[in-house]
């Protein structure tokens, strides 16, 4: 890019983070208590309320990449008695924090794993909130609903993006509720995140085709149901195999 300095790994153009949504906040004496609507952090928290009032229990969102790194990560991580974060990895390549060089250096004595403590599941989503229209930035939510959440918003991310070969720009309602443990005896209710696609499985399709055409998915705007039925009823070339 012209007016950049020319470097071996250029950074991405990624947006800034605007704030953390979440289900939960600080109760009595400090212990976590959870909610069956969504919160905001950060600087930004006023436009957050302002877009969605008091306690929302669904927030319209886009993602603005296909890489599940930067928009539906899971991950296993470790943290220290002050909170800090020790390791961290996917189960195949673990990284541990090493204070000799300050740097997070991949580990494979699985001993030392056991040693640092106690490792949690937690997934990771960013994403876009198009009803806040005064800022333009990256929302992020994390949960560590190992049986719940996580399962539900990770499995519609990967069915909608082999389904349709993307996420970006599609609509989704990311949902919360409370629902009773079905544990024997057990009276405690939790929040479960979910993640709902606005398209139907034969819009999905369509904007399948469309990408498989060799067309921008920019060119679209807005994906809806509307906009990908009239895509299905337009006819597309495949494009051509190298040396055809």
């Amino acid at each position: 890019m012209k007016g950049r300095i020319v470097r071996k790994n250029p950074t991405s153009n990624k947006l800034p983070l605007l704030g953390k949504i979440k289900c939960g906040m600080k109760g009595d004496a400090k212990f976590p208590k959870s909610l069956d609507y969504f919160i905001a952090d950060g600087k930004y928290k006023g436009v957050f309320d302002e877009a969605f009032g008091k306690e929302p229990k669904t927030i319209p969102v886009v993602f603005v990449s296909d890489d599940p790194m930067d928009s539906c990560n899971e991950r296993y991580e470790c943290r220290d008695s002050q909170g800090r974060l020790a390791g961290y990895g996917n189960g195949e390549e673990m990284f541990m924090f090493n204070p000799s060089t300050d740097e997070y250096e991949l580990e494979e004595d699985r001993n030392v794993f056991a040693k640092a403590g106690k490792w949690e599941t937690i997934l990771t989503i960013k994403f876009i909130i198009p009803e806040i229209r005064s800022v333009f930035g990256i929302w992020q939510l994390s949960t560590k609903g190992e049986k719940s959440s996580i399962p539900a918003i990770r499995d519609t991310f990967d069915a909608v993006l082999n389904t349709a070969g993307t996420v970006r720009n599609i609509p989704f309602d990311l949902q919360v509720k409370k629902v009773k443990s079905q544990k024997p005896n057990s009276k405690s209710l939790f929040p479960v995140i979910s993640l709902v696609p606005n398209l139907s499985q034969s819009n999905l399709l369509n904007l399948a085709k469309y990408i498989k055409s060799g067309n921008d998915i920019k060119e679209l705007g807005k994906i809806t149901n509307d906009v990908m039925e009239r895509i299905g009823n337009e006819s597309f070339e495949q494009p051509k195999e190298i040396g055809q």
